[in-house]
């Protein structure tokens, strides 16, 4: 059974000997996990060190707060590298807390950054004060996911921008190893994305971005600029996707291509 893991703020060095806690953090170990003293969790830096600490009655002070360091765990043999692209999800806007949920389940299932993006269909439209305050709730619901999900760096959830805001920040020179598409109703059934994204092309990958839209979908216009921006469109079979299901299912889907592409790598 894996341990529970906690994002720190300070640099951890190995010659500590105690790890300072945030409120919510102790909350979480001692109220939620209910965790007793001689249990031990994994703590991650901001360097993504990751160290192993064990709960003691110090824990438990709401004032000064901390755990007890026991030793580094992030050495080669504990941590072994995984070869993985960079995900990068543009999520249409959608309505209520859905996008809290799509924030949940993408980084559980490998996210690197999201970043959510305004359509031409998008209904709610937040305003930028309601933006910023909502951003940091995001990325503390991205925190609690890349804890529980074992993650070594929590994934940023950026602050809403309109779709072609996003587009102009594009670098103009193409970069190597960068895959780019967009999930798409009307792409050719050929294109779907399991065999478009094939082992091999995956295996190059290095920076793979994708743009999911909203409750009524991409305009053919954002298609067309997509695609002007080097986006593919792709299909994810006959069914027609909610908007907070069809990023965790690619993401799913890039998971198992990854596995594939990690075989044949090993397989020479």
């Amino acid at each position: 059974m894996s341990l529970p893991r906690v994002f720190v703020r300070e640099q951890i060095s190995s010659d500590q000997e105690r790890v300072a806690l945030d409120p919510e953090q102790l909350h979480h170990l001692v109220r939620v996990l209910r965790l007793a003293d001689g249990e031990q969790i994994e703590l991650v830096d901001p360097a993504a060190a990751v160290y192993l600490a064990e709960i003691s009655p110090a824990t438990r002070q709401a004032a000064g707060a901390s755990v007890r360091l026991l030793r580094r765990l992030d050495r080669a043999e504990d941590a072994p590298v995984r070869l993985a692209p960079f995900i990068e999800l543009w999520q249409g806007y959608p309505k209520g807390s859905k996008l809290e949920e799509i924030i949940q389940k993408s980084v559980e299932l490998g996210v690197d950054l999201i970043r959510p993006v305004l359509t031409e269909r998008s209904v709610a439209r937040p305003e930028p004060e309601q933006a910023l305050k909502k951003a940091g709730r995001w990325q503390r619901i991205s925190q609690m996911a890349a804890s529980q999900s074992g993650r070594p760096r929590i994934p940023e959830v950026a602050v809403p921008q309109t779709l072609n805001q996003a587009l102009q920040q594009l670098s103009p020179t193409e970069t190597p190893g960068l895959v780019q598409f967009v999930p798409w109703e009307d792409a050719a059934p050929q294109l779907h994305l399991a065999s478009w994204l094939s082992p091999d092309r995956l295996a190059r990958a290095q920076h793979i971005r994708f743009v999911i839209g909203p409750e009524g979908g991409l305009g053919g216009g954002e298609i067309g600029r997509l695609t002007a921006a080097g986006f593919q469109p792709v299909s994810l079979g006959k069914n027609i996707l909610r908007t907070e299901t069809a990023g965790p299912a690619v993401l799913a889907m890039l998971n198992y291509g990854q596995q594939l592409a990690e075989e044949r790598i090993s397989l020479g």
